[in-house]
């Protein structure tokens, strides 16, 4: 995986841990808390250690280790005072400015001095982490700051974003004078022996509680380690301020679990308006790390000489260079899932617009709006050269497409949705089957174990969702008319995708996005004439949900292209498959559709290890 993947996972278990401890904070105290996140991550970093082998430690690490253990408790321990004494909104909003220090002081020690793109980009990421922080406190954009010199919390968070940058750059000097998972075990195992006398101090009392609320503290330091794992690696690849600007989006992921988990019902107008700066930001520090991917002497380590070497470029089989690790920031599973996410965004677009208009025009609406994004791309990226087959493929696509497009609705219209959407997503099992005769596509047995498993995980949570038995919408197959449309949708959505890699390797990926869906419009064309012609009135009054709706199929499908173009594609849909628990959470905030926890995290848990099995396999 690359630095980005690594940051985004980071901050998604960062976000997961901080919930887990807020709801130990309820029964608990701050220091048995910071103790249990620093204690009970270690079982987890020594088993990563002893799979991935003891490294050769190089001159600093148990220097590292011993000041990140005073830094991280230092600023562990500032940021509980800060929370007694302040407004929580005002003192996140503060915190975060920790970045603003590490940048000087990386820069001082590390040797790190970001572009100025990604310079821009930081800056552009902590003004919407910032700006959205302050907003939800309900006070001016100055306060947090003002307060600094007016209030004892601001005193003591303006100390804990100080302390938190010295352990981001001790934290990456135990990691590139050791491994990731050494690194985690040495830094957090100084860590606990500092909370340690603290904790005993203050929380002794609380120590008897930690048998009864043994799955908490499991949780919790799974998800700190996870987190802490995929940080270090991240800071292996790429400038430890990119890392943690990246991580900034912990507070995106925060503001959703608050809402699921918290009932805090936060305005969507501004998480959706911080989101966006955020993500604005994101692209540029993205833009602007993409060739530190593979760090260079860029690095010198404080004290004893030891530089951050270059990763030198993977070889290919043939003995070519191949990518160096990190090296493209949007790999293919990167790519994979901003499909997933804007696929799952767009189908919320088409429900949305499903309450007003029917189905026929909703696909042709999908497929003609997403067309002047794809002529934009095209037009930035320039025209390439055009090979044999791109035609051919484009007009394939349009017709298997089209097929797949109207046998699925008339499914919906026959079938319970459910029953129907557990039943498509076999369409992977054909994928596999015809993409091995016309590409020569033949996933590796890891991979082919991780399709596998995904799939389970995907029909599994669908057919529990739908209240139905395991088997039932197999057997309904031959007994009920939408089981047969959606059969039949499953079959065409395999060539559809076949034909769309095929346009993707002969073309570019903007380019092949705009063929095929010229193709698929002008066949969708005839039959939304015939059956939504009434609907077409509707467009001008509807054209934010339309433009919207183009928006995010234009970069569903192109991030799709470019990942069917670096691996095979049975992986990129296999990944794809996470749209399903990006649909839960959107049919949930949105939609008011309340699933069963239990059965979303045990499908998710399924999903996300056959995910795994396909990055090994691919």
């Amino acid at each position: 995986m690359d630095w980005l993947t690594l940051s985004l996972v980071s901050a998604l278990t960062q976000a997961t841990r901080n919930a887990v401890m807020k709801s130990l904070g309820h029964q608990l105290d701050e220091y048995i808390n910071v103790f249990g996140r620093f204690v009970f991550l270690l079982p987890f970093a020594a088993a990563a250690t002893a799979w991935s082998g003891a490294p050769a430690i190089q001159p600093g690490f148990f220097w590292a280790c011993f000041l990140f253990g005073l830094s991280q408790t230092a600023a562990a321990l500032a940021l509980s005072k800060a929370l007694l004494y302040g407004d929580i909104g005002i003192v996140t909003s503060l915190q975060k400015l920790s970045v603003v220090w590490l940048v000087i002081l990386s820069a001082f020690t590390l040797g790190e001095v970001p572009s100025p793109l990604g310079l821009a980009g930081i800056g552009v990421t902590l003004a919407g982490v910032y700006g959205l922080n302050v907003s939800r406190a309900r006070v001016s954009f100055w306060e947090p700051v003002r307060t600094v010199f007016t209030d004892k919390g601001q005193g003591y968070t303006l100390l804990s974003s100080l302390m938190y940058a010295p352990s981001v750059v001790t934290f990456k000097w135990a990691a590139v004078t050791s491994s990731a998972p050494l690194a985690t075990l040495g830094v957090y195992s100084a860590a606990a022996l500092c909370i340690l006398p603290v904790t005993l101090y203050c929380s002794a009392r609380h120590f008897r509680e930690i048998p009864r609320l043994w799955k908490s503290f499991f949780s919790l330091g799974l998800f700190a380690a996870i987190s802490s794992l995929a940080s270090a690696e991240a800071y292996r690849l790429v400038l430890s301020s990119y890392v943690e600007s990246v991580k900034q989006t912990e507070i995106l992921f925060a503001v959703a679990m608050g809402y699921l988990f918290f009932r805090e019902r936060e305005r969507l107008g501004e998480a959706l308006l911080g989101g966006a700066v955020i993500l604005a930001g994101l692209v540029l520090v993205i833009l602007g790390g993409g060739g530190a991917s593979c760090p260079s002497a860029a690095g010198r380590l404080p004290g004893d000489g030891v530089e951050i070497r270059r990763a030198t470029p993977r070889q290919s089989p043939g003995g070519r260079p191949g990518r160096c690790e990190g090296r493209k920031a949007l790999d293919w599973l990167t790519l994979s899932l901003v499909s997933a996410l804007t696929q799952a965004t767009r189908n919320a677009v088409m429900k949305s617009l499903g309450h007003q208009l029917d189905e026929y025009i909703n696909v042709f609406g999908r497929f003609v709006f997403l067309l002047p994004f794809a002529a934009a791309a095209t037009a930035w990226s320039g025209a390439p050269a055009i090979q044999p087959g791109f035609f051919w493929a484009c007009f394939l696509f349009g017709l298997s497409q089209t097929a797949a497009a109207l046998a699925l609705s008339k499914a919906l219209l026959y079938g319970d949705i459910g029953i129907v959407t557990s039943l498509q997503k076999l369409s992977v099992v054909w994928l596999v089957i015809l993409s091995a005769f016309t590409l020569g596509e033949v996933p590796s047995p890891l991979g082919l174990a991780g399709i596998g498993v995904t799939l389970a995980g995907v029909y599994g949570l669908n057919v529990s969702r739908a209240r139905v038995s395991f088997w039932e919408p197999v057997r309904t197959v031959f007994t009920d008319k939408g089981q047969g449309y959606t059969l039949l949708s499953s079959l065409m959505y395999a060539p559809s995708v076949v034909t769309f890699k095929w346009a993707a390797v002969t073309s570019s990926a903007p380019l092949a996005t705009l063929g095929v869906y010229s193709a698929a419009a002008l066949c969708i064309l005839p039959v939304t004439l015939y059956c939504s012609a009434r609907h077409f009135r509707e467009i001008p009054r509807l054209w934010k949900s339309f433009f919207s709706l183009g928006l995010f199929a234009a970069i569903s499908s192109l991030a799709s292209a470019e990942a069917y173009r670096l691996v095979l594609s049975s992986y990129v849909e296999s990944v794809k498959q996470t749209e399903i628990l990006f649909a839960v959470a959107m049919g949930y905030l949105f939609f008011r559709e309340r699933e069963r926890l239990g059965e979303a995290l045990l499908g998710g848990a399924v999903i996300l290890a056959g995910l795994v099995l396909v990055i090994l396999g691919g």
